[in-house]
């Protein structure tokens, strides 16, 4: 894990060409990455999962640009050979703040509609809620056309009808403008 936060950080450094969006312009953005996520109270240890989608930035001006998109992402904890999976398609509506040269943060909202509930060796006598919302916070970096981000999802809502498990998260994306 620490390897891979200093070579994003060592790519981000090397490349020069910046890829920040002109003024007014709509860009579409496919993406993949790794989550590492977690159960909140629910004692149970990080799960490694996915994330895969498209996104889509308007720029409203040199520093400040709205994101939204639809992404299948997974989430989950485990314990032992045990483990719990969710697999939500997730619409996020963020505001994205240019701080410097590519380099941005954002935040919102993101809503998310469960289509998949799998435990392996796992007795849980509950139901996944199928709909869920948390607040991603993140920074993320343009380079020509490739995008990094990195952020944190708080989540809201219940994961499981009947415990108060909240979906919490680290997730790592890498996209392509188009």
């Amino acid at each position: 894990m620490k390897k891979l936060f200093v070579l994003l950080f060592l790519l981000c450094v090397v490349v020069k060409g910046m890829a920040q969006q002109d003024v007014r312009t709509l860009r579409f953005e496919p993406h993949l990455g790794v989550s590492f996520t977690n159960l909140t109270n629910s004692g149970l240890d990080t799960k490694n999962c996915w994330i895969l989608g498209v996104g889509a930035q308007y720029q409203l001006d040199e520093k400040f640009g709205v994101v939204t998109g639809l992404n299948y992402s997974t989430y989950g904890a485990k314990d032992n050979n045990a483990s719990l999976n969710l697999g939500y398609i997730e619409v996020p509506l963020l505001a994205k703040f240019y701080v410097y040269n590519g380099l941005s943060v954002h935040t919102g909202v993101e809503l998310g509609y469960n289509v998949y509930d799998g435990r392996t060796d796992f007795l849980l006598f509950s139901e996944a809620n199928k709909f869920a919302a948390g607040i991603p916070v993140g920074v993320g970096y343009d380079f020509k056309h490739f995008t990094i981000n990195a952020q944190y999802y708080f989540g809201l809502t219940k994961a499981y009808k009947d415990f108060s498990y909240k979906n919490r998260g680290v997730k790592i994306t890498l996209g392509y403008k188009i």
